[in-house]
């Protein structure tokens, strides 16, 4: 359904179908017992590496170069040859020679982690040496 949603232009109905696939894929892992979360084991989402991989390239067609980057990492590192997630970084990494950092540290922010979709906050100047931090949510 989020292949569907993104060769049809849906691009962030494809981002969230994508997150559930993870979602579900993560638990599925779990309960086949691909993940092992005991002391000295090392978890291994085995399933949820093709949904990692598609939110990359959902990522790639809204133009958020850094957040498909960090989907591609999320990949790698339960598969660290993976050659989807290879691939995309590639790709990705062409997308991101056009970078141009930004002049300010002032703009917008985001913390995501692998379950969670972000916090948001705004950094803005308030004089010299100090800046707010607003949150977005």
């Amino acid at each position: 359904m989020g292949t569907k949603a993104l060769q049809a232009g849906k691009t962030n109905a494809a981002v969230q179908l994508f997150e559930l696939q993870a979602g579900y894929a993560e638990i599925a892992d779990i309960e086949q017992g691909h993940v092992d979360v005991g002391p000295g084991k090392t978890p291994s989402y085995t399933l949820g590496i093709n949904a990692y991989n598609n939110l990359a390239v959902a990522y790639m067609h809204k133009g958020d170069y850094l957040r498909a980057r960090l989907w591609c990492h999320v990949a790698l590192n339960w598969d660290k040859e993976n050659k989807t997630a290879l691939y995309n970084l590639g790709q990705i990494a062409e997308k991101l020679k056009q970078w141009r950092w930004p002049e300010s540290v002032t703009g917008m922010y985001l913390r995501t982690q692998v379950g969670d979709n972000g916090t948001a906050c705004a950094l803005s100047k308030m004089a010299p040496g100090r800046y707010q931090c607003r949150s977005l949510e």
